[in-house]
């Protein structure tokens, strides 16, 4: 699901998006204003495969922490250009 450049969507709406649609592969909220308390609700999507959280509000901490502990999750264009 594309919700970049959604610049009204933020960690309520993440929150919601998980809870509703946890089978999803695909997320990117590229350009979207959540954070690291948004992303924490990401722990339910377990068949999330591609993340885009670029120009995101994502600390480098959480950052590695996707990294380590979803190996299978790709987070190719994720860059700290915000923070």
């Amino acid at each position: 699901i594309k919700l970049s450049y959604l610049y009204q969507f933020g960690d309520k709406g993440l929150h919601m998006v998980a809870e509703q649609l946890h089978n999803l592969e695909s997320l990117n909220l590229c350009e979207t204003p959540v954070t690291d308390d948004g992303l924490s609700s990401l722990v339910i999507m377990s068949n999330l495969r591609n993340l885009n959280l670029n120009s995101t509000r994502l600390s480098p901490t959480t950052y590695e922490k996707l990294r380590v502990s979803w190996g299978r999750l790709s987070l190719e264009q994720t860059t700290f250009e915000n923070i």
